[in-house]
């Protein structure tokens, strides 16, 4: 995975989470690739739900090596661009030297990192549907629709293919599931809101908070309505 943090990003926030309720009950080992927005405060923050950590940075130059080799993987256009055979050939040595219960993955990228013959159940987190993503880039009909259309159509088949070889595999909504398929292993977690952080918080004045909203969605209309104008010329 991604390291989890700072917390700026949809799937840093979800493992971020994750890994926070699973350390009450499980032994954690995280092997993640780290950018360089990360310091050692957020280290330590990640850490602290760990038993070990293993941290690799990847270079955007190393990204871009991987991008530029591309044509000679079998897989969708933005599955290489975070691999690193330093992360492949430490998680080999860790699952032939130590013993698992679990091995989680989050998002389609990692499934490269996992040996073959592996015996370890595997739980895959697609995070979201990246095939619907990429549909969706194609429907903007820019210079770049035609690309994003058959790199839908390659991870849509990489995504089910991945889904029919792990234990279970989930995802946040129910309309990324429908676009991966009806697989029995395939089920939705969706996110939520960390209550924590975002009290719930009473209103009294009922009247000036409906007049609030009020104007909020008044507003709204008419920025969609401008939109949707000038999206039509």
């Amino acid at each position: 995975m991604s390291f989890p943090f700072p917390l700026s990003q949809g799937d840093r926030l979800r493992s971020y989470h994750q890994m926070e309720l699973l350390s009450k009950t499980h032994q954690i080992t995280l092997v993640s690739s780290i950018e360089e927005d990360c310091d050692a405060a957020g280290i330590d923050q990640v850490g602290q739900f760990c038993a070990s950590m293993e941290l690799f940075p990847i270079t955007q130059q190393r990204r871009m090596q991987n991008i530029g080799r591309v044509s000679t993987y079998d897989f969708p256009f933005q599955i290489p661009q975070w691999f690193s055979q330093e992360i492949q050939r430490r998680i080999q040595r860790l699952l032939a030297a130590e013993s698992f219960d679990v091995i989680y993955l989050q998002m389609a990228k990692a499934v490269l990192y996992l040996p073959k013959g592996n015996s370890v159940p595997v739980v895959m987190d697609f995070v979201d549907a990246w095939s619907l993503n990429l549909a969706r880039l194609a429907r903007d009909r820019n210079w770049a629709a035609a690309f994003c259309l058959v790199q839908s159509w390659r991870m849509l088949n990489y995504e089910r293919k991945v889904t029919a070889q792990v234990a279970h595999a989930i995802i946040p909504s129910a309309t990324d599931q429908k676009t991966i398929g009806a697989f029995k292993n395939l089920s939705v977690v969706p996110n939520g809101v960390h209550c924590p952080d975002y009290p719930i918080v009473h209103i009294k004045d009922v009247e000036n908070c409906r007049s609030f909203l009020s104007a909020i969605w008044a507003t709204g209309l008419t920025l969609l309505s401008l939109a949707t104008s000038r999206k039509m010329y």
